[in-house]
């Protein structure tokens, strides 16, 4: 960490260096081609529940059964827009569809 701003308020001109070198750096040295989007939440309802009886159970003379109940798969779509090197013109990846799926295995 750099802490600027002595009493004058101003860096000097070393720190200045430094800030300006670790951005650079941290913004251009990311060869990844993936990434995350932690904004994501899967919206879609699961199915109504489908319960079976499985049978009486002796211990407290009462029925068991099971709910099971499919989770639905929400969708986002992605596009990338980058513009080239040294000119104004803009290109414009393929829409990606993405299946967004948390998995609910079940209900309280």
């Amino acid at each position: 960490m750099i802490q600027t701003g002595h009493a004058s308020g101003q860096c000097t001109p070393e720190e200045a260096m430094v800030i300006a070198n670790m951005i650079y750096y941290t913004s251009t040295l990311d060869t990844t081609t993936t990434g995350e989007d932690r904004t994501l939440k899967d919206t879609a309802n699961p199915n109504a529940p489908m319960i079976s009886n499985t049978g009486t159970t002796e211990v407290f003379d009462s029925s068991s059964g099971q709910a099971i109940s499919p989770d639905q798969s929400s969708y986002y779509y992605y596009r990338v827009l980058a513009k080239q090197s040294g000119s104004s013109k803009q290109l414009m990846s393929d829409v990606v569809k993405q299946k967004i799926h948390s998995g609910l295995k079940g209900y309280i």
